[in-house]
């Protein structure tokens, strides 16, 4: 097999994975999906406030209310940037494929 075909497979079983996930991440109910968000969040405010205060950019770290308050509030943006994220690659990877297919007319989607 020439490295050309091994490249066109790669790169659409690349975009069917990443349908098949899209499609996982779509079946989670919101609560749960809202759940783990918050957690993302919550997680990252809070090593980050920590490293903040230990090099002294901060004079002390978040409470876990203020951590709390302030997932809440980047709930929604954040997780309507994954949605926008996850297609994103997935039309990344999709022109990628079409190109390596040789489709015509690919430009004018891509």
């Amino acid at each position: 097999m020439n490295k050309n075909k091994l490249y066109l497979i790669i790169s659409w079983v690349l975009v069917v994975i990443w349908m098949i996930m899209i499609f996982n991440f779509s079946a989670v109910t919101g609560e749960k999906s809202t759940k783990s968000s918050i957690g993302i969040i919550s997680r990252t405010i809070e090593i980050s406030t920590n490293i903040l205060y230990k090099v002294k950019v901060i004079k002390e770290p978040l409470s876990n209310k203020q951590i709390k308050q302030i997932a809440d509030n980047l709930n929604y943006p954040f997780r309507k940037c994954m949605h926008i994220t996850e297609y994103f690659i997935l039309g990344i990877l999709l022109c990628n494929a079409l190109k390596l297919s040789k489709a015509k007319n690919i430009y004018l989607l891509c």
